[in-house]
């Protein structure tokens, strides 16, 4: 009975020696994990939202048993899982509506010193215009001539809009008025009725071109 026992164990040996597998092994896979977020949310005057989040998961498994017969009843298996996320909360206070609740101020006068108070001078205005009419003619000699009458059409507008301030100077702004209109005859035609009211001054386009 020895012998078996002996011959036995021979086997066993040399089945674990040919064998390429250890008796304990342990593989760990890579671990990687990278959040980022671009972009932009708008919200209201106060609120939350939510941006986005990164949810990772990972599993396992050991298990034990005797080269070339295979593991064990015994197998252990496990998980793990998290998420994380990014959120956003804005609260936006107007001092100006806190101030006229506490005063007690009608909105339409505070909401008339808002726009005049970022209205542009005089001086600003015409060089606005100015810069509108050079680019109607840019527009012309492109061939986009769509695009070119109505820039010149938005230029007469701002300036019958600027003869109503009361601090514009008054002959400069009748001579581009009468400048724009004879241009704007030459390229296209007459203005149409109640587009402009022609000034009865003739300026001298080469001194006044703007």
């Amino acid at each position: 009975m020895i012998p078996t026992i002996f011959r036995t164990g021979l086997i066993c040996f040399a089945l674990a020696s040919m064998t390429s597998k250890a008796l304990s092994q342990v593989v760990q896979l890579p671990s990687i994990r990278q959040f980022s977020y671009s972009g932009g949310v708008l919200v209201p005057d106060q609120g939350s939202t939510y941006l986005g989040g990164n949810r990772t998961s990972a599993t396992g498994s050991r298990s034990r048993g005797i080269p070339g017969f295979g593991p064990m009843p015994q197998s252990q298996f496990g998980g793990i899982e998290t998420s994380s996320g990014v959120s956003v909360s804005a609260t936006i206070i107007d001092h100006q509506e806190i101030d006229r609740q506490l005063l007690g101020e009608d909105p339409r006068r505070i909401a008339w010193h808002a726009r005049h108070r970022h209205a542009a001078s005089p001086d600003e205005q015409i060089e606005e215009i100015k810069s509108l009419v050079r680019n109607a003619r840019s527009l012309h000699l492109a061939g986009r001539g769509s695009a070119s009458r109505a820039t010149y059409d938005l230029a007469i507008d701002r300036m019958v809009r600027l003869r109503q301030h009361p601090s514009a100077p008054e002959e400069l702004v009748a001579k581009m008025l009468a400048y724009a209109e004879v241009e704007y005859s030459k390229l296209y035609g007459p203005l149409p009725a109640g587009t402009f009211a022609a000034n009865s001054f003739s300026p001298n386009a080469s001194r006044m071109r703007p």
